[in-house]
């Protein structure tokens, strides 16, 4: 097809070809839209079966302007789902409920966040009733937290000997989600 006397259009190059990538907006074929990570499903999941808790704060969270990003609902990192993370600020955010005050919750939590401490997150986490009762605390908080430098990735080594925490595969495995 020719328009005034122009090239045509099979002539002229696609924008993946002219500037070497897809771009935004550049149609796609099913084999480069690579959607064979499985944790792209889990997530997805996970965010259509949101607790009441994390929609409440998400409806906050996805209002705050940063200019290093913006706040993602159940990103994975590595094995684990963080129910909401801000890559650029390396900071990660955990709703708490009732199921995490007892020994196995507990368990899985500490290895969780040892896991994610290691990769030069963040962690903040809150139980159900502070989002509940406290929200403008909890944001206040995440803020203040937002405020501070990212942590460098990966962590330096803490003070005391630099020992890290051995991680077992049980405790990994069992731990993917809150």
């Amino acid at each position: 097809m020719q328009l005034n006397g122009e090239a045509p259009m099979a002539a002229i190059p696609s924008p993946r070809l002219r500037w070497g990538g897809l771009g935004w907006g550049a149609p796609m074929t099913r084999t480069e839209r690579d959607r064979s990570d499985r944790r792209t499903k889990i997530s997805r999941r996970l965010r259509r079966e949101a607790t009441p808790f994390e929609r409440r704060l998400w409806l906050r969270l996805k209002l705050v302007d940063l200019p290093q990003g913006h706040f993602r609902r159940q990103a994975p990192i590595g094995p684990y789902f963080a129910d909401f993370a801000h890559h650029g600020l390396r900071l990660v955010i955990e709703i708490d409920g009732e199921q995490h005050g007892y020994e196995a919750g507990l368990s899985r939590d500490s290895a969780r966040t040892a896991y994610l401490e290691l990769n030069g997150y963040r962690v903040l986490r809150f139980w159900n009733n502070d989002i509940r009762d406290n929200l403008d605390g909890v944001m206040e908080t995440i803020l203040h937290a937002a405020a501070e430098p990212p942590t460098p990735s990966p962590s330096p080594p803490q003070a005391g000997g630099g020992e890290v925490p051995h991680l077992r595969r049980d405790d990994i495995d069992g731990a993917h989600s809150c």
